[in-house]
């Protein structure tokens, strides 16, 4: 008889810790995230670090943010030095749906993201470049959350990126004379699985 009360008990207080433990986790309202993320990036050596901010409801949470990326490089040789700066930002807007299982949240939804992008060249000879790109596009996305405790997740989410956007490039030498050309693109590809982010929620 005492050890089917024990039982009985232990599976009783099981499902009690359960239920506190799935309440306990979705709590929180805000969280702001930080972490890599890769959106309509084409360039291997680009891993832009991201921040970005959720408020969220039962089911669903609207998500801002931004990815950004800076790159400066200096090179001299014994005949010519060039430097290079190369500044990258793809901010967005979106939607998310979410289902959780106790400390693991599985969410999707879709962004509005936009790339802005300018990559400088100057040289001591005096040959100038200058790259611009301005872009907007869709991302449908899906991704995985695990809650650590109910103040701290890590998450990691995939998406397919539609991007629509105008490159400009200007060109200047002493032995030539002034270059600009303009191009549009569209864009279609799909995001490396595994970018990664910590969140922490209040």
């Amino acid at each position: 008889m005492k050890k089917i009360l024990f039982v009985v008990l232990g599976i009783f207080i099981f499902q009690l810790i359960n239920a506190q433990d799935t309440i306990s986790y979705t709590t929180k309202k805000h969280e702001i995230n930080i972490g890599y993320f890769n959106m309509f990036n084409l360039n291997a050596y680009y891993n832009t670090v991201g921040i970005g901010f959720k408020c969220s409801g039962k089911k669903v949470a609207l998500r801002i943010g931004t990815g950004f990326n800076y790159y400066n490089s200096n090179y001299k040789s014994t005949s010519n030095t060039n430097n290079r700066k190369d500044l990258l930002i793809t901010p967005m807007i979106g939607i998310e749906f979410k289902q959780s299982y106790k400390r693991i949240n599985v969410f999707y939804g879709s962004d509005v993201r936009g790339i802005i992008q300018q990559e400088i060249s100057n040289s001591s000879s005096s040959s100038n470049s200058e790259q611009s790109e301005y872009g907007m596009g869709l991302s449908p996305f899906i991704g995985i959350k695990y809650f650590i405790n109910k103040r701290i997740s890590i998450s990691t989410e995939t998406s397919f990126n539609i991007l629509y956007s105008k490159q400009i490039y200007k060109f200047t030498s002493p032995n030539s004379p002034f270059y600009e050309s303009n191009s549009k693109t569209l864009s279609a590809n799909l995001s490396p699985l595994g970018i990664f982010s910590i969140n922490f929620h209040f």
